[in-house]
């Protein structure tokens, strides 16, 4: 801190307090530029003070939108979890939906492996192949069930199906309508039909057999009662 100026004009030493020389009178440049530099002072300190707040101000609005991007962000997130949430609530629902028809629906029993399974063993080596739904099939000439020239040395075809309660039924009255020589009639059906045919029913099970045309109706009822199909 200065204690003195040096007059510019006599060159006289004056305490810093005066604003003029104490020997000759003249102002002393010292205080002017004394507050020159306050008022420059002054003003870098209010630029300063405005930096400041500007910057104060700045970094309040910067944190302001850091915190709503956050929070968008962490509502963003939490409607994604949400609708994942949902996708695998319903992924669980169609699970257990299709779980519970899988349960609750009866198996309808296929012509193919149902008409095996029923028939006797006899029969279940002929060769055979699904046309819709039925099972067209073919007993080769040679086979110890044709024996006897059952089919004057033919091969022997033959239909398999399995047919719902209400159509097995039609079919029973179709063919007894026809007046067959009837073998078996109960729970299983078996009969001969007026052109030397096997007609065979399990009204049980749905399944249904006719075959093609025998050398008469008296082989026909030896294929029945050899195959196994009249008990």
């Amino acid at each position: 801190m200065l204690t003195h100026l040096i007059c510019d004009y006599c060159s006289h030493r004056t305490p810093a307090a005066e604003s003029r020389c104490g020997h000759c009178g003249a102002p002393l440049s010292g205080v002017a530029r004394s507050l020159e530099a306050t008022r420059s002072l002054e003003s870098d300190v209010g630029g300063v003070v405005r930096g400041a707040v500007a910057l104060s101000g700045a970094a309040e609005t910067v944190a302001t939108e850091v915190a709503t991007a956050s929070a968008e962000g962490t509502s963003l997130v939490r409607q994604w979890q949400a609708v994942a949430a949902a996708l695998a609530a319903l992924v669980a629902i169609g699970a257990l939906v299709v779980h519970w028809v899988s349960g609750a629906a009866p198996a309808l029993a296929p012509p193919g492996p149902a008409g095996v399974g029923a028939l006797p063993a006899n029969l279940r080596s002929a060769s055979c192949r699904t046309v819709g739904a039925v099972d067209q099939c073919v007993i080769a000439p040679d086979d110890p069930l044709l024996a006897g020239g059952l089919v004057a040395g033919r091969e022997l075809p033959f239909s398999r199906q399995v047919l719902d309660p209400s159509r097995s039924a039609e079919q029973l009255r179709n063919w007894r309508g026809q007046q067959p020589s009837v073998v078996v009639d109960g729970a299983v059906f078996a009969a001969v039909g007026p052109a030397a045919t096997v007609w065979f029913a399990d009204i049980r099970t749905g399944l249904c057999i006719e075959t093609g045309t025998f050398v008469d109706r008296a082989a026909a009822r030896t294929f029945l009662v050899r195959s196994g199909l009249a008990g």
